[in-house]
Parts: structure tokens; C-alpha cells; sequence
């Protein structure tokens, strides 16, 4: 992809994320601190997550580049959300299991 559409501190991604804040600034949320315990699990995997939707869907495909970088960043989001939620539960599971063992004991 073109570097000044994903440099850090391209003009691009300086205005889009001016513009994004400004979006979100205003809408108020429900209650989303659920989310919060999930973001050191999304920033853990969201680079391999992103390069395998990258590799698979996004490199080959003929949109345009910045069409290509928001999808990938949502893709990225949402499939790293699921992922994270998923080890949550599985993680909950386990230590429920070696709970109960160690009370039977």
C-alpha cells in the first residue's frame, strides 16, 4: 500500500483521525467497559490478525487503496474482538476447571 495513506504521521492519517475524534466526540455511548478489558488482548493480536486479512482478502482484491485500508482496519477490529472475547471465555473455563480441583482436594 502507498506509505502516505499508513504513515504514522502523514497528513492523511493526521486529518482522519482529527476527523474521527470529532465524529465520536459527540455520540454518547451505553456502557462499553467491557470493551475495556479486551484492548491488551486486541493490541497483542491485531498484527498477525492483520496481515493474515491483508495476505487472504484484502492485497489481491482491485479497490482502491484507502477503500482497502478501512476495510482492513474494521476486518482487523472486529475479527481481533472475537478472537479476544473467545480466549476470554476459554480462559474462564480453564480456571474454573483448576478451581474445582483444587477445592476437591
Amino acid at each position: 500500500m502507498i506509505n502516505e495513506y499508513v504513515a504514522f504521521f502523514s497528513t492523511t492519517v493526521i486529518i482522519i483521525s482529527i476527523y474521527i475524534f470529532i465524529i465520536f466526540k459527540n455520540i454518547n455511548f451505553r456502557d462499553v467497559s467491557w470493551l475495556s478489558g479486551k484492548t491488551y488482548y486486541i493490541y497483542l493480536l491485531h498484527t498477525p490478525i492483520y496481515t493474515l486479512i491483508d495476505k487472504l482478502f484484502i492485497a489481491n482484491s482491485n479497490l482502491a487503496d484507502i477503500s482497502k485500508i478501512i476495510i482492513l482496519a474494521i476486518a482487523t477490529f472486529f475479527t481481533t474482538l472475537i478472537v479476544s472475547i473467545l480466549y476470554a471465555k476459554v480462559c474462564e473455563f480453564v480456571m474454573k476447571k483448576i478451581r474445582s480441583r483444587c477445592t476437591d482436594e
